[in-house]
């Protein structure tokens, strides 16, 4: 008796639906379209890797540009630059100040250097080091280069003078004197430091071969060598010479070397230091490294976490080369615009070869990369762009569309707008409520002009996106519409 009368009012709720001589049976309710929403994605983001993110934020992306946000454009292809030959040993690429280095390990090591001329032109030398020797680091000093060489059990500066000549500085009884082996090599303006484990070795002003300390006193601090010792926090992992001043870093601090003569002192800056000494770069005034919290930004004061939108740079980054051509700062795969504080990622692989290092030199930035087994110098220009050259491949991809409605909601429709600057194949990827990515286009858009392609969706309660293509374009916006249903 209770189970009819409960029947009965359900019934009474939902609707009946009655055949004669059938039992009564409840249907699912009827659903009405209320309206449709249509939502235009024109003020594009970079990307951001979190869970949550914004609409026009990019979940994941390669060879996508921010510059001209808040279209997202595509990056420029690389050019090859010349092929090394070298085959065996790992290649690198030295980015400094005023000079670049193709660290070529061959039997003898060979340096091509290229840098500055008084004329303000490039120039390129080599330099062949003696068989045997191995490369350590390599540091700008008095308009001139100084390399840190080991042979064996001996350790020697060899310094390329601004006017020609050589000078060889034998610092292996320097660095034995304490345990584990040099750090890094760095220099200002008239001193070289030299960082081993928690050590600082300063050179004499200006010299590169006396290190001897003395005791200071008014007549000789000037030219006074000095070592210093901070034996808290662990080894020092890298330097810097930032607005004429030395930084020094260990994994968890930050310290400023302050004095430009003899006593030198040393202070802490910030408990927040630097993991890779590769990724230290300076753009537009600002110092860039990474830390164990990820990339930061130093002006002075305390440094500034700029990767929160990728948070798990500290790890995949750890060995990766860092260098800036004056906006964009660059460390790995990653690119952070520094003009519009937005990241973007450029491709990691070119031909399915990895990238070993990078480096930037008269506004350009030079990758390294082996493939067919010699190593090969590209060359990627970012204001300059080329009709002709081998079209770029990129892709994007947005986050997770959910209608803004309460109600029942179905996407129905994409537009998507594009303005070619060379013939671009496109294909449109759609994953509709959380399922694999399908193709719902596929074309080739050759107009020299902004161009609206409607794309066809199955409807689905969740939408995510994905366009590829292969050629220069920029990407103005992305619409999508839904039906809200009673």
């Amino acid at each position: 008796m209770f189970g009819n009368l409960f029947r009965r009012n359900l019934l009474n709720c939902f609707g009946t639906n009655t055949r004669k001589g059938d039992d009564q049976k409840m249907l699912l309710p009827k659903l009405t379209v209320l309206g449709q929403t249509t939502k235009t994605l024109g003020d594009w983001k970079g990307l951001n890797c979190r869970a949550a993110i914004a609409e026009e934020e990019l979940a994941d992306c390669a060879n996508i540009s921010t510059e001209e946000l808040p279209a997202l454009t595509v990056c420029n292809p690389w050019t090859l630059y010349r092929s090394s030959g070298q085959t065996t040993g790992t290649a690198d690429i030295i980015g400094l100040d005023n000079s670049l280095l193709e660290v070529l390990p061959e039997s003898p090591c060979r340096i091509i250097r290229h840098h500055w001329t008084d004329a303000l032109t490039e120039q390129i030398s080599e330099i062949q080091l003696n068989t045997g020797d191995l490369f350590l680091y390599a540091a700008e000093f008095q308009g001139g280069l100084v390399l840190m060489v080991k042979n064996g059990t001996s350790t020697r500066l060899v310094y390329y003078k601004q006017d020609g000549t050589v000078q060889t500085s034998d610092i292996t009884e320097l660095l034995s004197g304490l345990s584990g082996e040099p750090q890094g090599l760095y220099a200002n303006s008239r001193r070289l430091f030299i960082l081993q484990n928690d050590y600082i070795h300063i050179s004499y002003d200006r010299e590169i071969e006396n290190w001897q300390v003395y005791l200071i006193n008014n007549s000789v601090a000037p030219v006074c060598a000095q070592l210093m010792d901070m034996n808290v926090g662990g080894r020092f992992t890298a330097g810097v010479d930032y607005k004429s001043n030395m930084l020094m870093f260990k994994r968890g601090v930050m310290y400023g070397i302050f004095n430009k003569s003899a006593p030198f002192y040393i202070a802490k800056i910030a408990d927040v230091g630097c993991i890779n000494p590769r990724s230290i770069a300076i753009c537009r005034g600002t110092l860039y490294f990474l830390s164990q919290e990820g990339i930061m930004a130093y002006t002075g004061g305390l440094p500034q976490l700029v990767s929160g939108n990728c948070p798990d740079l500290a790890d995949k980054l750890s060995d990766s080369t860092a260098c800036s051509d004056g906006r964009y700062y660059y460390i790995g795969n990653y690119v952070y615009d520094t003009e519009n504080q937005q990241w973007s990622k450029i491709r990691a692989e070119q031909s399915g070869v990895a990238l070993s290092s990078k480096g930037c030199f008269n506004g350009k930035v030079y990758y390294l990369k082996k493939a067919g087994g010699a190593y090969e110098t590209y060359i990627y220009q970012p204001n300059q762009f080329d009709s002709t050259s081998t079209p770029t491949e990129w892709f994007f991809k947005t986050k997770l569309f959910l209608a803004d409605s309460q109600k029942k909601k179905l996407f129905t429709r994409l537009v998507l707008r594009v303005e070619p600057m060379q013939s671009t194949s496109l294909t449109v990827f759609v994953s509709a409520d959380g399922g694999a990515f399908s193709s719902v286009y596929t074309g080739t858009v050759t107009q020299a002009k902004a161009v609206e392609i409607p794309l066809r969706i199955p409807p689905c309660e969740s939408l995510q996106v994905k366009v590829s293509g292969v050629g220069k374009t920029a990407v103005t916006y992305l619409k999508y519409s839904y039906r809200v249903l009673s």
